[in-house]
């Protein structure tokens, strides 16, 4: 890879260069994304779908991570995206019965009021892929819960990092949210550097640094 070039780059041209135009346009919907039905969603705008394409690309490339899909189904209406166990794996939903656009708003209040760890679409994606990261190696679905389980458990070494984390009283919420921190350059507890490491730092693409 050139020096001059970002990994990103590099790769778009490098397919450019090898495929054809048919072929180049068979690769992008290969791409991993959620669908396009996700414009039918309340609030939902082409700038947005944008970003959290946009997103996804940018976790996919700095991370192994290993989905079963992405998909839109209807879930709380305070949720923009959950993961769970669909289908036999591990995936992750966008909400439709989520206003889109009018809680993409809150964001940054939200991230300022010390609520939420993420200040943008991206980190609320970087959240969930935490969430998925954490269980490649769950089979069954009663691997996937009862690991879940155990990670909830880690919540009383964890509480204190944000009060969306105190409320929810969740392990899995503390180490995503502490990722997303972690993501952004701003501390978080010894003990959730040391547990997100543990959990997804293997998954970290060899192109990028080695630290979360």
């Amino acid at each position: 890879m050139p020096g001059d070039m970002t990994y990103h780059d590099w790769k778009k041209s490098l397919v450019e260069e090898t495929l054809d135009k048919e072929a180049y346009k068979a690769y992008n919907k290969l791409k991993i994304g959620f669908p396009d039905d996700i414009m039918k969603i309340s609030g939902m705008t082409p700038s947005i779908r944008k970003q959290i394409d946009s997103a996804v690309e940018a976790m996919m490339e700095e991370y192994d991570i290993k989905l079963g899909s992405l998909a839109a189904e209807p879930v709380g209406k305070g949720d923009l995206f959950v993961t769970g166990w669909y289908d036999g794996k591990v995936g992750i939903v966008i909400n439709s019965n989520a206003a889109f656009e009018k809680i993409v708003k809150t964001i940054p209040g939200r991230y300022k009021s010390g609520y939420f760890a993420g200040k943008s679409l991206e980190d609320y994606i970087a959240h969930e892929m935490f969430h998925a990261m954490m269980y490649p190696d769950c089979k069954t679905e009663t691997q996937y819960r009862a690991k879940f389980a155990q990670i909830e458990n880690l919540f009383e070494k964890l509480k204190g990092i944000l009060g969306y984390v105190d409320k929810s009283g969740s392990g899995n919420e503390a180490l995503a949210e502490a990722f997303v921190r972690m993501r952004n350059g701003e501390e978080v507890p010894d003990i959730a550097k040391v547990l997100a490491e543990a959990y997804i730092g293997k998954w970290k693409n060899e192109h990028k640094n080695t630290s979360l």
